[in-house]
């Protein structure tokens, strides 16, 4: 709610543009954090997913004309289908060699879709029936529907943190032998996290692409957009997480994730262009004061306040 009114009051569109961005790469973080959070294994491939969701969006309004509104959807059943595809060799590998072969699949696509002259894909513009097509006049819009696409990305989390699918996993996270000593079916327990990831992640993918009308290899199966999964979910690692994805975290787990991508955003965002300093410092009261009275209701510090630390390369231990 507080984040909605702070976006009804910023009318710059590059601004906004970055405010509906920090929400987008929130729930793509929340589908990393569904199957590497919850699992212990790490992810390089999550951009497979992200990109084939934007494709779909992309492919499907520029050749049949399809509305965003059943592309997001499909995006989102083809990544579970891709999730699927690719978790049944993977997960014969373990550690180092899962994180490696998951790393491929997303290079693999990049090449794939530069081979098949998608090297830019540029969705159509409707303007007989914009709305239709999620194409808004007030940038205002795409805001509210990614931070009600990161509610419900929260709400499932939570439902699969507070379920026995959550607590399969954790005891995979745990210890994967004893958990199947015990006779809990963990080859099972991961093909369902990383198809359920792997649709979240394409229909964040999808989202991307109506928001920013452009599609690019580089820019949907790179290893940047990998990276940045990881970046929102485990940065401030050891300044206040404990254990990624643990059930004690609760709503501490997500304030600290959303918050450090918002402050990792706008502190670049400022460095690119020092006319955003009057507006950092609205954003930092803003987030600032959001981060004590969370503090003083969850008794936990972390991440948003390391990462000031480090912007202004003020020296401190985190």
């Amino acid at each position: 709610l507080v984040y909605a009114l702070f976006a009804a009051f910023v009318s710059d569109s590059y601004y906004q543009l970055m405010l509906t961005l920090v929400l987008v790469w929130a729930c793509f973080g929340l589908s990393w954090n569904l199957l590497s959070g919850y699992t212990g294994l790490v992810s390089f491939g999550h951009a497979a997913f992200f990109g084939l969701g934007a494709y779909t969006t992309a492919l499907g309004q520029l050749h049949f004309g399809l509305s965003p509104y059943l592309l997001i959807p499909l995006a989102g059943v083809l990544g579970a289908l891709s999730g699927l595809a690719v978790g049944l060799p993977t997960f014969r590998l373990r550690g180092h060699y899962f994180a490696l072969a998951m790393l491929a699949y997303p290079l693999a696509l990049l090449y794939v879709f530069e081979w098949l002259g998608y090297q830019e894909v540029t969705l159509p513009m409707m303007r007989e029936a914009p709305i239709a097509y999620m194409q808004f006049d007030n940038p205002r819009a795409y805001t509210f529907l990614a931070l009600a696409m990161l509610v419900a990305s929260l709400l499932l989390t939570r439902w699969v943190e507070r379920s026995r699918f959550g607590m399969a996993l954790l005891s995979i996270k745990q210890n994967e032998a004893a958990a199947e000593a015990a006779g809990i079916d963990t080859y099972s327990w991961k093909l369902r996290a990383i198809t359920l990831s792997a649709a979240l992640a394409g229909v964040v993918g999808a989202f991307y692409a109506v928001v920013l009308l452009v599609v690019t290899p580089v820019s949907v199966f790179g290893m940047l957009v990998s990276s940045q999964a990881l970046v929102v979910t485990m940065f401030g690692r050891g300044v206040g997480f404990r254990v990624l994805g643990s059930a004690q975290m609760g709503g501490r787990f997500y304030f600290q994730q959303i918050s450090c991508a918002i402050f990792q955003l706008v502190f670049a965002a400022c460095r690119w262009d020092e006319r955003l300093l009057p507006r950092l410092l609205l954003a930092q009261c803003f987030l600032t004061t959001t981060y004590l009275v969370s503090d003083f209701v969850f008794s936990y510090a972390g991440g948003p306040m390391f990462l000031l630390l480090q912007f202004f390369e003020l020296p401190g231990d985190a």
